[in-house]
């Protein structure tokens, strides 16, 4: 859209692409249009009316999230993360999530020198939390990388 034949570049490894943008004139157009510069360090949780609030903290983990499994805890070893460069956007969606599922107070987790931080939640909530992002969800409407993680604790181990 801008007409330039300057190179999009991959990263490594990724889906993930970039432009970097060095004409002055055209940063400061960004700027005046809303853009704004390290915004994943300053970014606050949006004012999401209540009806789509799943979908979007279903995007939030989704792309800064993660399901994992900690082996030391047998019997209950899910468990879920959100990730962000802005504690204020953490600390907003820890805030949301309490109130909208009844989930414990997390503390929000400085991680690798302060370049971003997490908020943690056991195995009990983590299962909340698959119900509360991913019930009445089409595969269509859901990244099954993650999704799929869940699926071994849904249904109760038969002793």
């Amino acid at each position: 859209m801008l007409g330039s034949d300057h190179q999009i570049r991959k990263y490594k490894d990724q889906e993930l692409y970039y432009l970097s943008i060095f004409n002055r004139t055209i940063a400061e157009d960004l700027l005046r249009l809303g853009m704004v510069p390290n915004k994943s360090k300053v970014v606050q949780f949006p004012t999401v009316p209540t009806e789509y609030r799943r979908y979007f903290i279903r995007g939030c983990f989704e792309g800064d999230g993660s399901v994992f499994y900690e082996k030391r805890s047998a019997l209950s070893p899910l468990r879920t993360k959100f990730c962000s460069g802005s504690r204020l956007f953490l600390e907003d969606l820890e805030k949301v999530l309490r109130e909208n599922l009844g989930l414990g107070q997390r503390k929000i987790y400085e991680s690798h020198g302060s370049t971003f931080y997490e908020i943690k939640y056991s195995h009990k909530e983590s299962l909340e939390l698959f119900s509360y992002m991913y019930d009445q969800t089409s595969e269509r409407e859901r990244l099954d990388r993650k999704y799929n993680k869940f699926l071994p604790y849904l249904t109760p181990p038969a002793f």
